[in-house]
């Protein structure tokens, strides 16, 4: 009788730590002022790296997609969400009286771990000076080596199907909220088709800018992307009187975006050449002359001057006024913008 007593009180012992584990798994509790919230489909896995290059799968072969908090403070230190569900509800908590009602959608590049995804995300948002809560989505980049990026390309397209679910039901979630999307290199991706999703869904007006750092995708696919969803037509005005509501930040000192142009026979959307996107409803800014801290010219998109910009574009302050210090150049295509120090 003795030995059952005990065996039923270790149970009962062991039901209450697995139901208050679950409890904390499913609240995934708000994110503090410098945190993030995510959404991957990258495998998880233990230890300080949190998540691997490889596709999150079950034995079945079906995503994993996993979704939760990180502190600012600490990106090793995360907690994760039982639901799409608990998700949102979290999320939700960073709608407060004091607080902007928008999110700032981050999408990471190419050879990038998930802790570096969330520290630009987090870095670019500090720059923006975004009043709202940040979310990266993070797709399985692998950090093996750089020649691994046809692996890289591979899983991007994988994983574009459950990006465009989530943007799908974020915004029928929280309808008009407005959703900034900030990209690099190859996230290019991930944000036009985001846009897409969004402008074509029950609240067209959700989107309201959109900043592409080094775009690695092709610059007549991108232009017909947008053009498809009324973002990019005709001239770039001579005169504009705010910032258009995308804005693409190209380098011709990119040596990523030289290599993946060599790869797949078309000029990059991020690159400076002849074939630049030029269009009513984008902002085309060249950073070739800036003195980037980077020397392959791909990372320029943490850094404070072109942030100081980036800031300028999504208040909608017009790239021909004085604060911005841009400089105009005419082309028989239309008007562009540099960027120097």
């Amino acid at each position: 009788m003795r030995c059952v007593r005990t065996s039923l009180a270790a149970v009962t012992l062991l039901v209450a730590v697995f139901a208050l584990r679950e409890r904390a798994w499913a609240e995934c509790t708000r994110a503090p002022a410098d945190g993030a919230y995510f959404v991957t489909d990258r495998e998880p896995v233990g230890g300080d790296q949190l998540f691997s290059g490889e596709r999150g799968l079950t034995k079945d072969r079906d995503a994993i997609v996993t979704r939760g908090v990180i502190s600012g403070k600490d990106e090793r230190r995360e907690q994760r969400c039982s639901s799409e569900r608990a998700f949102f509800a979290a999320l939700a908590q960073s709608f407060t009286p004091k607080d902007a009602r928008q999110v700032l959608l981050y999408i990471h590049g190419y050879y990038t771990p998930f802790r570096t995804a969330i520290r630009d995300g987090l870095a670019i948002r500090r720059g923006l000076h975004f009043a709202g809560p940040l979310i990266v989505y993070s797709w399985p980049a692998k950090v093996t080596s750089r020649l691994a990026y046809v692996k890289d390309e591979a899983n991007a397209g994988w994983s574009m199907a459950r990006f465009r679910r989530f943007v799908a039901s974020l915004v029928e979630r929280y309808r008009n909220v407005p959703l900034y999307v900030a990209s690099h290199s190859l996230g290019a991706r991930f944000a036009a088709d985001g846009i897409e999703t969004i402008r074509r869904g029950p609240c067209p007006t959700c989107f309201r800018r959109a900043v592409f750092f080094a775009p690695d995708i092709d610059a007549d696919t991108l232009h017909a992307a947008l053009a498809d969803t009324g973002l990019c037509g005709g001239r770039p005005p001579e005169n504009p009187k705010s910032s258009a509501p995308v804005t693409l930040y190209v380098s011709n000192k990119d040596l990523a975006l030289r290599q993946s142009q060599s790869l797949h026979g078309f000029q990059r959307a991020g690159q400076a050449g002849s074939e630049l996107v030029l269009c009513g409803g984008v902002d085309t800014i060249d950073v070739g002359y800036y003195k980037s801290d980077d020397k392959a010219g791909h990372g320029y998109h943490v850094e404070a001057r072109v942030l100081q910009d980036a800031r300028a574009a999504l208040e909608g302050i017009a790239p021909t006024n004085p604060r911005r210090k841009l400089t105009v150049v005419a082309r028989e295509r239309g008007r562009y913008y540099e960027l120097k120090q």
